[in-house]
């Protein structure tokens, strides 16, 4: 043999589906465990790449004449072989087989089978003999049978607990994994003479390098691994389709499952929804992918390391026996924590990526492991931004596992997580963006259905730090005019934030309404103007109400008159400015340094705002309060611009104030938008612009 080392190019082997990637870790933990010549692999794009001294030719004849079968035997299942009404056939082949190939199974399979005559056990046992018999069965096992054990179930002080790969304890639905597994043996190799059976070697392959041979396929089932030749309706050109398999797909991917049998015995987290800690397996998150749906029933989600580094078998044995997925200080939970583990490098290293499984019910009850996408290891800043809100989502998650919760709460949450995981995967500006829409959509689902959440103990999401608001900088007018609105706060009267929500809001602290009081909340529309309206009459009417003067519509973040004039000429998007004031009143305002936007103003300010606007400033103008007038905006709501220019010189003049002009027209729509933008709060800067533009100021001044 030459000592050369080879790469062997293994196309059959590929990343997706899971059945494929389990083959490539059964390839390379056989060939370690059961080869002389080390070997080393690592993915290339998306397929298994081996390096050693092996030609194709050796790696073929490797598993064709040399390879042993790993005992894989559930006798704790019905269909396992060991009962009466089973499938008998490869079991019996297996039991009477004389070769030395076979010898290490078949001493397993007698081994089980004169304990279960002790027992006399004649059929399947329930669940109560079950655990008994699991827990005889791993205490004194043969070590040639621990692998499979370790990696099908695991004995705790709460009980038996299957990893999600495995179905519950070797089957999934009525498939039986074990018994399957046998018949794939004794296809492929001769339980009499241990060579390998007609045609095995084209059927191997067509395994390995993904050849096209004939009949290179049986009517075998697959189960969850494949879900593309699973079979089943709709699966073929009929209604009905059968399903294929490739003997060596099957065997190789059974062998691979027992590489998890390293460390499922090591990490269980009672914490984690009920899932074992098993490498790289959390709770599912169904979101981030097409077919996801709230409805979705799923057993958890595995996240399959990608290394492209050239590793031996105890090297990659150490990474899914000693890996460790963390977010700060606690290890993942979900497939939203494991996206913000892989865009924040909480993961070890030496991983490229990940390819993304959920084990989703899909045809009846049973479980397919669809392929979610891979995800890139790459290090994204600003994913860590999402710790601030860790307690309420987590307080959030919770509540909508309650069969009761409202749909719209269980949208509102998939739509949140969602963002979330595409903001891991592309933290850029839009998708920041639109994790805050979906976090305001949460909150007022929360918001919308009080009781549910009073019954759950679900807050309003605390304060956002200003970090949010420079993240979600587009750097439009929308923008800048919704986070001048945002803004506004008093420490007598509070934040906005109460007006959109039944909430009060007072000195970085937010709590739900006791009365559940909505008359403060005044956004209620779709049309952003008259929400904008509503609440510069409300903000105004709380004022007078506690003899606040100047007007409380002082703001940490300053309009340009510029944004302003935009805004009054139509040319911003409404739509997209509502939702930006709803994602913004979320922030900590209270602790924001006052921004001043003190842009170069190029665009026409109508004259007769600025009269408006110098009666509706926080500040006193040249040492004199201007008292507010509530007709102004009544008249400027009705469209009745001219008679509130009438108002506004009345009042102005009353102050010391005389105006350039006494009456001016404006259309419907203009005067709207002119009373709608009295809400955006000015700088001091800005204000004496207005003076120069609306007053008439003596020579002398």
């Amino acid at each position: 043999m030459n000592n050369d080392i080879r790469e062997i190019n293994l196309t059959g082997c590929r990343t997706e589906p899971i059945a494929f990637y389990l083959k490539s870790l059964g390839i390379v933990r056989l060939l370690a465990e059961q080869n002389t010549q080390l070997v080393r692999s690592f993915v290339r794009k998306n397929y298994l790449v081996i390096l050693s001294s092996l030609s194709e030719k050796d790696l073929m004849d490797f598993f064709l004449f040399k390879y042993i079968p790993t005992p894989i035997l559930s006798p704790w299942n019905g269909g396992s072989g060991f009962f009466p009404k089973d499938q008998k056939k490869a079991f019996l082949s297996i039991a009477n087989s004389t070769h030395a190939r076979f010898s290490i199974y078949r001493d397993s399979l007698l081994w089980l089978t004169e304990l279960f005559n002790k027992r006399n056990i004649l059929e399947k046992p329930d669940k109560q003999e079950k655990n008994r018999l699991l827990n005889d069965i791993r205490s004194t096992a043969h070590e040639s049978l621990l692998k499979w054990l370790d990696a099908v179930y695991l004995l705790t002080s709460e009980g038996v607990n299957y990893p999600p790969m495995l179905g519950t304890g070797g089957n999934d639905g009525r498939l039986e994994f074990s018994n399957n597994f046998m018949q794939r043996i004794i296809e492929t190799i001769d339980p009499v003479t241990g060579q390998p059976v007609h045609g095995t070697d084209n059927l191997l392959k067509a395994s390995l390098f993904e050849s096209a041979v004939p009949a290179a396929s049986s009517k075998n089932p697959i189960g969850q691994f494949n879900p593309g030749v699973a079979g089943g309706a709709n699966a073929g050109f009929g209604f009905e389709a059968d399903a294929y398999t490739n003997p060596w797909d099957y065997i190789l991917m059974m062998e691979g499952a027992l590489t998890f049998a390293t460390s499922c015995n090591r990490y269980l987290n009672s914490a984690m929804y009920g899932v074992m800690n098993y490498p790289f397996t959390v709770a599912t998150t169904n979101a981030g992918f097409g077919s996801a749906s709230e409805n979705d029933t799923s057993r958890a989600e595995m996240w399959m390391p990608i290394w492209h580094k050239p590793s031996t078998y105890s090297e990659i044995k150490h990474l899914f026996s000693e890996g460790r997925v963390m977010i700060g200080r606690r290890p993942v939970r979900d497939g939203l924590d494991f996206a913000r583990a892989v865009s924040s490098l909480s993961v070890d290293r030496g991983i490229e990526a990940f390819q993304r499984f959920s084990f989703q019910e899909r045809n009846g009850q049973s479980y397919l492991a669809m392929s979610l996408g891979r995800w890139h290891v790459k290090y994204h800043k600003n994913v860590k931004i999402l710790d601030e809100i860790d307690p309420w989502m987590d307080a959030y998650r919770r509540a909508v596992r309650d069969r009761n919760a409202p749909g719209t709460l269980r949208t509102a949450f998939r739509n949140l997580e969602s963002s979330a995981i595409s903001f891991c995967r592309h933290d850029d500006s839009e998708n920041f963006i639109q994790l805050l829409f979906n976090i305001s959509a949460a909150e007022q689902a929360i918001a919308g259905s009080r009781k549910f959440s009073r019954d759950k103990y679900l807050q309003p999401i605390k304060p956002l730090s200003i970090e949010w608001l420079k993240l979600a900088n587009d750097q439009t007018v929308e923008f800048r005019l919704a986070a001048a609105i945002a803004s506004i706060y008093d420490f007598k009267l509070g934040s906005l934030r109460m007006y959109l929500e039944p909430v009060m809001s007072f000195h970085g602290h937010v709590w739900w309404r006791k009365d559940d009081n909505m008359n403060m909340v005044v956004w209620r529309t779709t049309d952003p103007i008259k929400n904008m309206i509503a609440v510069l009459k409300r903000r105004c009417m709380d004022a007078g109400r506690q003899s606040i003067l100047p007007l409380p519509l002082y703001g940490k973040y300053s309009a340009s008159l510029n944004d302003i004039a935009s805004f009054i000429s139509g040319s911003v998007r409404l739509d997209r400015l509502s939702s930006l004031v709803h994602a913004f009143s979320l922030m900590d305002w209270e602790h924001f340094e006052f921004f001043d936007d003190e842009a170069p103003d190029s665009m026409p300010l109508p004259a007769g705002y600025a009269m408006f606007k110098l009666c509706f400033i926080p500040f006193r103008l040249n040492e004199k309060t201007i008292p507010y007038e509530p007709a102004i905006i009544e008249k400027l709501n009705s469209g009745s611009y001219a008679e509130a220019i009438s108002n506004a010189y009345r009042r102005l003049f009353g102050s010391g104030f005389p105006t350039r002009i006494k009456t001016t027209f404006q259309s419907r729509d203009v005067s709207l938008r002119t009373a709608a933008a009295l809400l955006f709060p000015i700088s001091k800067i800005s204000i004496g612009k207005l003076e120069h533009l609306a007053l008439i100021i003596p020579d002398n001044v």
